[in-house]
Order: structure tokens, then C-alpha cells, then sequence
């Protein structure tokens, strides 16, 4: 038996020449058929992040319009309250329009605010989408997956 093993230690390995730039091509095709069979793995998230991100693109154009025309639709008032103020009425009443104005200022001041918080929300959303597929693939990039092994 220990004959055999020495056998074993002493036997020698023939010498395999390799092409650097062939090797570095197949490490590489390697890798990208890697990430392709990855990617495959996940095409839904794929297909929902796109749509979530046209979604929210959507309604980010739509709340802006609507945002427009509602400020738009105040300055009307507020243009006819002036105009009502510089006709021959009451203090009172000239109190009562300036009161009316402010009020609907503030309104726009606070829709305003709910719009930029809104806007947040909505960036929020797509920044947690692009950081959830950066961790997702960064996660497949220090797995310990055998075939993973290409990736450093």
C-alpha cells in the first residue's frame, strides 16, 4: 500500500499550453452567459420595474398638469377678486375679497406642498427599484454558487 502511494505523489501532470486571449474570451463568454441565465431567472422583475417606471412617469406628467390647472383656475379667482375690489363696494367687502385671496393662496401653497411630498414618494419608489436590482445583482455577484466563481 505504500507503494501505491507513493506512485499516486510521484505521477506527473502533462503540461497544457493556453491561449491567454482564447482563455480570457471563454472566461468572459462565460461570465456573459452567466448573467444572461440570471437575468432569464428574473425577467418579471424586469417587465414590472419598466412598467412601474412608465407608470410613475405617467403620473408624474399627469399630477403635473393637474397641478397647472388648478393654480390656474385660483388665479382666476383671484384676478375676478381683484377686479371686484377696485369697484366702489364697502371696506368690508374689499376685507372680505383680500381674506378670500390669502385663503386661496394659502390652498395653493399647501396643494403645492402636497404635490412635492407626492413627487418624493414617487422618487422614492423608483430609487428603491433601481437600489433593489443593483442589490439583486450584486447578491448573484457574491453568491457561492460554483458557477458564480467567474465574477472575481
Amino acid at each position: 500500500m505504500d507503494n501505491d502511494n507513493n506512485e499516486e505523489k510521484t505521477k506527473e501532470y502533462p503540461i497544457v499550453k493556453v491561449d491567454k486571449d482564447s482563455l480570457k474570451k471563454a472566461i468572459i463568454e462565460k461570465k456573459f452567459d452567466l448573467i444572461k441565465h440570471k437575468l432569464e431567472q428574473v425577467p418579471n422583475f424586469v417587465q414590472g420595474a419598466t412598467s412601474l417606471l412608465e407608470t410613475i412617469k405617467t403620473d408624474i406628467t399627469s399630477n403635473d398638469n393637474s397641478m397647472k390647472q388648478y393654480v390656474q383656475n385660483c388665479s382666476l379667482l383671484i384676478e375676478a377678486l381683484k377686479t371686484e375690489i377696485g369697484k366702489d363696494i364697502s371696506q368690508d367687502t374689499k376685507n372680505k375679497y383680500i381674506n378670500d385671496i390669502k385663503e386661496i393662496l394659502d390652498k395653493i401653497y399647501q396643494k403645492d406642498t402636497e404635490n412635492k411630498n407626492w413627487l418624493l414618494g414617487m422618487f422614492a419608489i423608483g430609487g428603491a427599484l433601481l437600489i433593489g436590482g443593483i442589490k439583486l445583482l450584486s447578491a448573484w455577484n457574491n453568491s457561492d454558487d460554483s458557477n458564480d466563481n467567474l465574477w472575481y
